[in-house]
């Protein structure tokens, strides 16, 4: 077989695997990741965008040690109370990062359509899962698995998407 016809297909690998490479290796610190992840989400959620929302949660995500329901269950609590949630300015060493967990603790102010609270200590769990860039680019991205606040603090989430 001709030889130019074997330059395209390779010169097309070539192309997608500097790409990738590119890309797994521009990528900035965990501590930035995780901001970012954590801003878009609240970003999402203040707009009542639940896709974007569930973008940036696990599919392990619990609060305070219980599932919440479905994904199908924080996608329409989303939409409908639109959270308004407030996290105060905190420097990228409050970010504890161990492998594919990260946590930080925080105070956090909630708003929603039928009621508002304060929680003064609020930790926040992250996890390194399998993601795509692009829909086709395999990538890890830093999502939400867990908030724990202390008992009590928290109104009753039962029902959460009804």
């Amino acid at each position: 077989m001709d030889r130019r016809f074997w330059i395209v297909p390779v010169l097309g690998l070539l192309v997608v695997g500097a790409i990738v490479g590119w890309f797994n290796v521009s990528q900035p610190n965990d501590q930035v990741l995780i901001r970012r992840a954590l801003d878009q989400a609240i970003a999402a959620s203040r707009d009542g965008q639940p896709g974007g929302v569930l973008e940036k949660l696990s599919f392990s995500f619990k609060i305070n040690r219980q599932s919440p329901g479905s994904m199908f269950d924080v996608a329409k609590f989303v939409q409908q109370q639109r959270p308004d949630v407030e996290v105060p300015e905190f420097p990228d060493s409050d970010i504890r990062v161990s492998g594919d967990v990260a946590s930080l603790t925080t105070p956090v102010k909630v708003s929603m359509l039928t009621l508002s609270f304060d929680l003064p200590t609020v930790d926040i769990t992250f996890r390194k899962e399998e993601s795509l860039a692009f829909f086709f680019i395999p990538t890890r991205a830093w999502k939400v698995a867990e908030v724990s606040a202390p008992e009590g603090s928290l109104p009753d989430f039962s029902g959460f998407g009804g």
